[in-house]
């Protein structure tokens, strides 16, 4: 979601449910050449750590803290959301097809499950399922977008309760 009135939305629901989220500018190939945007998301957590750890502070000058703080700043508008993503995704929420282009043919290429808020003006065979939905509305988005991430809270709290089952060691006779 990288309209405006979508991107504090997503950005808030995809953090609530620990999900990878795109807010900024779509990179081209994020999906179709993973193996490059890897390197720049390594990048970023390398950079990450580096200042958080305060290796910036004892190795760098000033004005060189202040170039790699700029570049932290860059990547993070670029793959902050997906800085946790370590494979292809298997499914993907998108808020415009039309604004959303690249997204769309990079995920249909690779196969990838493509769920998206289809207005009037956008054809909805291009997606894999298609929610009719006013894609111009923050409303409209935020509705939407909560009832995707409560699906989501409710899968991955049932996924937690089926692996605890698993882990836990069976009663004693």
């Amino acid at each position: 979601g990288t309209k405006d009135q979508a991107m504090p939305i997503i950005r808030e629901a995809a953090e609530r449910v620990g999900m990878p989220y795109v807010v900024g500018r779509w990179l081209g190939g994020t999906i179709t050449n993973f193996s490059i945007i890897g390197k720049v998301i390594h990048k970023y957590r390398s950079l990450i750590r580096s200042r958080d750890t305060g290796e910036l502070a004892q190795k760098y000058t000033k004005f060189e803290q202040s170039q790699m703080n700029q570049e932290i700043a860059r990547l993070e508008n670029n793959v902050g959301g997906i800085a946790d993503l370590n494979k292809l995704p298997d499914a993907m929420f998108i808020v415009d097809i039309i604004e959303e282009e690249t997204a769309v043919r990079e995920a249909k290429r690779k196969e990838v499950t493509t769920f998206a808020i289809c207005d009037s003006n956008v054809d909805p065979n291009q997606v894999t399922y298609a929610i009719p939905g006013n894609d111009d509305a923050s409303s409209s988005i935020r509705l939407i977008v909560k009832v995707f991430t409560d699906a989501v809270a409710a899968g991955i709290e049932e996924r937690s309760r089926e692996m605890a089952k698993v882990e836990a060691p069976p009663p004693a006779a």
